[in-house]
């Protein structure tokens, strides 16, 4: 017994070392965690990390408006190989009568993973496209390769103006400037095990449970959903 305990505390140790040289940190958001809503903690993290949202008996997070994005309350976050999930229930994440301008996650970093989260009302304001959404996957350009690798699982994304959004990253020139590229040169998105609902405007012609731009080798999959 006593050489099982000194093993034990002997792997213990190496983990909690391997843990520390990799860097990887566990961020916490809730009522009892490091964080009151979601987007400081994703805005916090590093690379490699990952941040538990608990799901707060059910009661809806709503992120505050940001003064220095002129009040937005889209999550913007540009940070690579993160997992956000939610953790003892599913967490709402609640957009209804906030200033989003692209998405409840605007995702421009690459190798993300949203896990087991509801994503809910997500709107732009009246005459500014009709397309917020619950995530919305970004690029970066050409000579600076952005998002992309983003998988979305075990999540209700419903009643917003698109459910999920990508870029389009086709060749040539566009807004000014050449058109985005995905970080990888053999990109994915990955939905699974998902719901979708409601999500679209009617009659605008902008109703879509989700919508992914031209991708190049863009690799598009959805299943279980």
């Amino acid at each position: 017994m006593k050489f099982a305990a000194i093993r034990s505390f002997v792997i213990s140790a190496g983990l909690l070392l391997g843990a520390s040289l990799c860097g990887a940190s566990v961020l916490t958001v809730g009522p009892t965690g490091q964080y009151a809503t979601p987007c400081p903690a994703i805005k916090a993290a590093a690379p490699g990390d990952t941040i538990q949202v608990d799901a707060n008996n059910g009661v809806a997070y709503v992120e505050p408006a940001d003064p220095t994005t002129r009040g937005r309350s889209d999550c913007v976050f540009f940070t690579n190989n993160l997992t956000i999930i939610g953790v003892n229930g599913r967490p709402v994440l609640e957009a209804s009568g906030l200033l989003i301008e692209k998405a409840i996650f605007d995702v421009y970093g690459h190798d993300i993973v949203i896990d087991n989260f509801e994503m809910r009302n997500s709107a732009t304001a009246p005459g500014t496209g009709d397309n917020g959404a619950g995530v919305r996957i970004e690029s970066g350009n050409t000579t600076a390769p952005g998002g992309g690798n983003v998988t979305i699982r075990h999540s209700y994304i419903h009643d917003n103006q698109d459910g999920v959004l990508s870029a389009n990253v086709g060749p040539g020139t566009g807004g000014g400037g050449p058109d985005g590229q995905y970080f990888s040169a053999n990109p994915f998105i990955m939905l699974e095990y998902d719901e979708f609902a409601r999500n679209g405007v009617g009659g605008s012609g902008y109703t879509h449970n989700m919508y992914i731009g031209f991708g190049g080798n863009l690799n598009f999959t959805m299943q279980y959903s």
